[in-house]
């Protein structure tokens, strides 16, 4: 404890040795900065481009519904529905009562 005392009470400054060493941590700690940096933008990128994939699907799987009303019949019985199907599948995806 001395020791450290007798050092903070010099007048002889730091040595070199002490120096190079503390710019070895300094190099060594913007090193790993710099590859977390790259590795979150390329991360940011790669999820970028699946957002764009999945909004391009989106887009080309809404413009094939088409939406429509009709008259089901059951029984005798013919009630108006809207509905709601893919042209491409020829399948009613949801159906409602029409008001």
């Amino acid at each position: 404890m001395s020791r450290c005392f007798k050092k903070l009470g010099s007048n002889r400054g730091e040595s070199l040795l002490e120096t190079l060493v503390a710019i070895m941590i300094i190099a060594v700690t913007s090193t790993i900065l710099v590859m977390y940096i790259r590795s979150a933008a390329a991360i940011n990128n790669q999820a970028s481009e699946a957002f764009d994939l999945f909004s391009s699907e989106m887009i080309n799987a809404e413009s094939r519904i088409q939406e429509g009303t009709a008259a089901v019949t059951m029984n005798g019985v013919s009630i108006d529905v809207n509905y709601s199907g893919s042209i491409a599948e020829e399948a009613i995806h949801s159906y409602w009562r029409a008001l």
